[in-house]
């Protein structure tokens, strides 16, 4: 069944014009013995000898009939893996920016520490970001965390960047008289 199919392609690439050395060599590639063009070659001029030129249009139409049809199939096939493909690509496209409820970017959240509050006062992150640490307010604040979390003291205008892996409430003490400041960095 596959030699056949396979003999009438090359019946077909012999009839385009195409040599023989690019079709043997088409076959070779596709890991065909290219010796299938010699046998089809052989067969051509043994038939063509015994039928007759009625008889070889018709063999030439029914050929191209089953030629179109082979195309056809494949290009079905091919259709429908093409579809396949981006199917799953605007599937993936479209579903990942919901894996995660939060935007990861380099730049780390902010939580900015005022005179008497911070903004925001609970930070959300993923347990992979950091967060920025920046002191507004006009004296200088000791930050410290309710885990195993190195405290630090943060001067007016200043920033200070620490990375999170769950969640974590944290104090923000004036070192001047004032309000400590409460929050919080919320990792889901």
């Amino acid at each position: 069944m596959v030699d056949r199919k396979l003999k009438r392609w090359v019946e077909q690439q012999l009839d385009k014009g195409e040599s023989r050395e690019v079709i043997q060599k088409a076959l070779e590639n596709k890991g065909y013995d290219p010796s299938i063009v010699d046998e089809v070659e052989e067969e051509e001029v043994s038939s063509s000898i015994s039928i007759n030129s009625e008889d070889k249009i018709r063999k030439i139409s029914l050929g191209v009939e089953k030629g179109i049809e082979g195309a056809s199939e494949i290009r079905v096939k091919q259709v429908i893996i093409l579809s396949t493909i981006l199917t799953a690509l605007f599937l993936g496209l479209y579903f990942q920016p919901f894996a995660t409820d939060k935007k990861t970017s380099e730049e780390p959240a902010t939580v900015t520490l005022g005179k008497v509050s911070a903004n925001p006062a609970t930070a959300t992150i993923n347990r992979t970001d950091a967060v920025k640490f920046r002191n507004n307010a006009s004296h200088s604040f000791k930050v410290s965390f309710d885990r195993n979390i190195s405290s630090f003291s943060i001067q007016p205008g200043s920033s200070v960047v620490r990375n999170f892996n769950r969640t974590t409430y944290y104090d923000a003490d004036p070192l001047d008289d004032g309000r400590t400041i409460k929050g919080s960095i919320y990792t889901p």
